[in-house]
């Protein structure tokens, strides 16, 4: 991933930067934490017969898995634009009902960037846009 990639708890207010890296590699490396299972993982992977941790069908089932199933919110920069700012929930939550919520969390997230208050912000809630619902299979 290219840019400023995060996993925000919305409970615990936990982080976990995947600048560096990527959603899928950070819930494949603890899917516990993300309240999925390695068999969970391994099932996907082979039902698509994709390549683990690549961009893929797989891949987002698992990440749409996490988003409805715990309070984790998946938070990326826009390659394209500065200061813009994507965050994707199943649904809206205390927390992250609006894009004023996203830019305070941004703000609690950066506080030595002042211009955080400012940022444009697109939240998704993938419950509106999927038709599908989560697999059942989550165990």
């Amino acid at each position: 991933m290219k840019g400023t990639g995060i996993w925000y708890n919305l409970e615990t207010k936990e982080t976990v930067d995947v600048s560096l890296s990527s959603h899928i590699k950070a819930v494949m490396r603890d899917p516990f934490r993300f309240g999925v299972t390695n068999w969970f993982i391994d099932q996907e992977y082979a039902r698509t017969g994709e390549r683990f941790g690549l961009e893929g069908s797989a891949r987002s089932v698992i990440l749409r898995q996490v988003l409805a199933t715990s309070p984790w919110v998946r938070v990326r920069e826009t390659k394209h634009e500065s200061n813009q700012w994507t965050f994707e929930a199943w649904v809206p939550q205390p927390g992250l009902e609006s894009e004023g919520d996203a830019r305070s969390i941004l703000v609690s997230l950066f506080p030595e960037r002042p211009w955080m208050s400012e940022a444009k912000v697109e939240v998704r809630f993938l419950e509106r846009i999927n038709d599908a619902p989560p697999h059942d299979r989550l165990r």
